[in-house]
């Protein structure tokens, strides 16, 4: 799962997250791009920092997660920010997945 919100709403991403069963994500840090997003202030482009959170979880808690994220972020609110989900086919390196296929039972 990504979700892409503004500077600084990382942390609130990851505590609504962890609260609905996920252990940890990665952010990353960005920007938007295109002239929706950009605003002037004193004749001087802004363009607003993103944080992309990623967020790797078992499909059981797919459902869960995005529904608690939604909710909480208000993402039906133009701006909040928006999140989208991706099947893996593999994973590896995580400590307690290494011996784990698509085929083995959780």
């Amino acid at each position: 799962m990504t979700v892409i919100v503004n500077r600084g709403m990382a942390d609130s991403v990851m505590e609504i997250a962890r609260k609905a069963g996920v252990k940890g994500g990665t952010v990353i840090h960005g920007r938007g791009t295109g002239s929706e997003f950009t605003e002037k202030l004193f004749g001087v482009e802004i363009v607003p920092e993103k944080e992309l959170v990623i967020i790797l979880m078992p499909s059981d808690l797919v459902s869960k997660v995005a529904d608690e994220l939604y909710r909480e972020l208000q993402l039906d609110v133009p701006g909040n920010g928006i999140l989208f989900v991706e099947p893996v086919a593999e994973v590896r390196g995580l400590a307690d997945s290494h011996n784990k296929t698509n085929n083995e039972k959780e």
